[in-house]
C-alpha cells in the first residue's frame, strides 16, 4: 500500500476547489446548490418551534379589568444527522506510472481519485435530499418529501398529533389529475392568508413543469433565480419562481420558503503531517485491504433541516 497518509487527503478534499474534467455521465446536486451547499451545523441538531403565541395580546377599554398573564409556547425537536461514504482504491503500479507522467493532466492518482469520489458523495447526498428519508432502512438522509409531509413522524414526533409541524398537502388520494392554476392558487391561499407565509420558491420535476409551462401558454413568465453559483431561468407563480429540479419527484411541486431550510454537515477537524489543522465536511480513514492499492473511506455526516414544516406545502398527485 501506497504511504500517503489519510489525514493529508482529508487536509487536501476539505481545502481543494473540485477540478472541471470532462466525464460521461451526468452528475447533479441543482437542489444542494439552492439550499446554499452544506453548511457547517451544530453539534446536535435542535429546532426550537414556536407554536403559539400570547393569547391576551389585544385592545382594552378605560378602566377595563385585564387578563392574567400569558404565555408562550414553543418545543424543542432533535433531528440525527445521516451517514454517507464513498471508497476509492488507487493501484500502486498505476499510481507510479501516474507520478512519473504517464497519465494526462493528472500527476497524483489517489488525489484526483478522491476528489471524483467527493463528486460522487456530493451528488448522492442531492439525491437523498430529494427522498423521504425510508431509503436504505431509514438510513439514507431525511430529504424535502419527509419535511414536506403532514401524516409520517418528524423528528420522532407523530404529526397527526401536532398540527404545527404539519406541512399543508394537497391530494387526490393517490390519483393524478391535471395541473391546474385553481390548483396551484389554492395552495399559493392556503400558505400566504391562512398560514401567513411568505414561501419563496416552488419546486418541482421536469414532467409537471413542462405542464405548467403548457398551462400558462403566451402568458408565460421568466424570472432570474440565484442557485449556488449561478443564475438560472425559472418559470413563474405569483412572483415565485417555479425551478425544475432534476430527480424531483415525478407528480408534485413543493411551495417552500427558502430560508427554513439548511443542509447541514457535522464539521470534521484533522491535522495533516505538518500540523495544519482544517475543518470540514470529510473525514478520511485508510481501508487496510492488505494489498499494493491505496484503498480510503471518505465519510460525511449531513442532514437536510426544516425549521418550520407549516409554512411549506405540496401539491402532489399532478401531471
Amino acid at each position: 500500500m501506497a504511504g500517503i497518509k489519510a489525514t493529508d487527503l482529508q487536509y487536501v478534499l476539505n481545502t481543494t476547489p473540485m477540478n472541471t474534467y470532462f466525464q460521461a455521465f451526468g452528475l447533479d446536486t441543482t437542489f444542494l446548490d439552492l439550499m446554499g451547499g452544506l453548511q457547517p451545523g451544530p453539534a446536535r441538531i435542535q429546532i426550537p418551534l414556536h407554536y403559539a403565541g400570547n393569547a391576551t395580546a389585544g385592545s382594552f377599554a378605560e378602566s377595563a379589568d385585564l387578563k392574567t398573564a400569558g404565555t408562550q409556547a414553543r418545543r424543542v425537536f432533535t433531528l440525527p444527522y445521516k451517514r454517507v461514504y464513498a471508497t476509492f482504491g488507487v493501484d500502486g503500479l498505476q499510481e507510479a506510472i501516474a507520478k512519473a507522467g504517464g497519465v494526462v493532466n493528472i500527476t497524483d492518482l489517489v488525489q484526483a481519485e478522491a476528489l471524483g469520489s467527493i463528486r460522487d458523495i456530493l451528488d448522492e447526498i442531492n439525491t437523498q435530499m430529494l427522498s423521504d428519508g425510508t431509503g436504505n432502512s431509514a438510513a439514507d438522509i431525511d430529504g424535502i418529501l419527509y419535511h414536506i409531509d403532514d401524516d409520517n413522524t418528524w423528528c420522532s414526533v407523530a404529526r397527526s398529533g401536532t398540527s404545527y409541524t404539519q406541512a399543508y398537502m394537497s391530494g387526490n388520494a393517490g390519483t393524478d389529475r391535471d395541473l391546474s392554476e385553481d390548483l396551484m392558487r389554492g395552495v399559493h391561499n392556503v400558505l400566504v392568508n391562512t398560514r401567513k407565509s411568505n414561501y419563496t420558491h416552488i419546486l418541482t420535476s421536469y414532467t409537471v413543469a413542462d405542464a405548467y409551462e403548457a398551462l400558462m401558454g403566451d402568458r408565460l413568465r421568466l424570472v432570474n433565480v440565484p442557485v449556488g453559483d449561478l443564475t438560472v431561468q425559472g418559470l413563474a407563480f405569483k412572483g415565485r419562481p417555479v425551478l425544475t429540479i432534476p430527480g424531483f419527484e415525478t407528480n408534485s411541486m413543493c411551495f417552500i420558503k427558502k430560508g427554513d431550510w439548511s443542509a447541514y454537515f457535522l464539521p470534521q477537524v484533522s491535522l495533516d503531517s505538518y500540523g495544519r489543522q482544517i475543518q470540514g465536511p470529510f473525514k478520511v480513514e485508510p481501508y487496510y485491504a492488505g494489498t499494493d492499492d491505496s484503498t480510503f473511506i471518505v465519510v460525511a455526516y449531513v442532514q437536510l433541516v426544516c425549521k418550520n414544516p407549516w409554512q411549506q406545502a405540496g401539491l402532489v398527485d399532478v401531471q
